[in-house]
């Protein structure tokens, strides 16, 4: 929403979530309120640290890593004096790492500037103290850009790995490797096969069915009251086996 330039206008925030720690180095970006920024444009990403809230200690904070947050935001300053050149985003709640519910509300004001990895410095920059809180004008904020994505540790020991998509996790046995209770190897039969025999019987039963149908309708009388002639009742016997006999043969999973 920040129109301090063009380029922003393909821009798009991508704030908090959670991850496992065991499995994921990210440098410590989340928990310094990491902020990516895609540009849905060319598809190139950006991560960048913003400057924290200072407080009353001159320590800046972060809100804490969280995920299904709620989110607004706007191309103008939303609280505080609303007269200051920046768009404000706020983020509320959501629900931390551990599954707490969280009642925080966060302000991420964009100011109309544009820093890059070799200009972090801006005309509102001021004298460098970092101010804080919804009033704040953007005086001593700067970033930092992250040069590195997000590196996996959780890697097997096993010196026998097999890879898997991203994003998704697998699961083998707790064997050495090498072992014969490792998992078969991707020529094994596939899940879910059946015999040609099960197979087969899906079509004989759709098979005897419809001579079945045509029996029954060749051996019911032309006129509702007449008697069904002996002939009548051969075609309805056989009808009823052909469809005992289809009804058998449907195959079960």
């Amino acid at each position: 929403m920040c129109q301090a330039s063009s380029s922003f206008a393909s821009q798009a925030f991508v704030l908090f979530g959670t991850f496992n720690t065991s499995l994921w180095d990210d440098q410590g970006g989340l928990s310094q309120g990491e902020v990516a920024v895609l540009d849905v444009g060319t598809g190139a990403w950006a991560r960048v640290l913003p400057a924290g809230d200072p407080g009353s200690d001159g320590k800046p904070t972060y809100p804490v890593p969280r995920q299904g947050a709620a989110a607004i935001s706007w191309k103008s300053a939303l609280v505080g004096d609303t007269t200051i050149n920046a768009a404000d985003t706020i983020v509320f709640g959501g629900r931390d790492a551990s599954g707490n519910y969280l009642s925080d509300v966060w302000l991420l004001r964009a100011y109309n500037a544009t820093l890059t990895s070799s200009k972090q410095t801006w005309s509102g920059f001021g004298s460098g103290t970092l101010a804080g809180g919804p009033t704040a004008t953007g005086e001593g904020v700067t970033i930092q850009y992250l040069t590195k994505c997000a590196a996996s540790i959780g890697t097997p020991s096993s010196s026998k790995t097999t890879s898997a998509p991203s994003g998704s996790s697998t699961s083998g046995s707790s064997g050495s490797p090498g072992s014969s209770d490792q998992a078969p190897p991707s020529s094994a039969s596939p899940a879910y096969d059946t015999s040609i025999v099960h197979k087969s019987t899906a079509a004989i039963s759709v098979a005897l069915f419809l001579p079945a149908v045509a029996l029954h309708r060749l051996a019911s009388p032309s006129v509702a009251h007449d008697m069904m002639p002996e002939r009548h009742m051969i075609l309805r016997f056989i009808g009823d086996l052909l469809g005992f006999a289809a009804y058998a043969l449907v195959p079960v999973s």
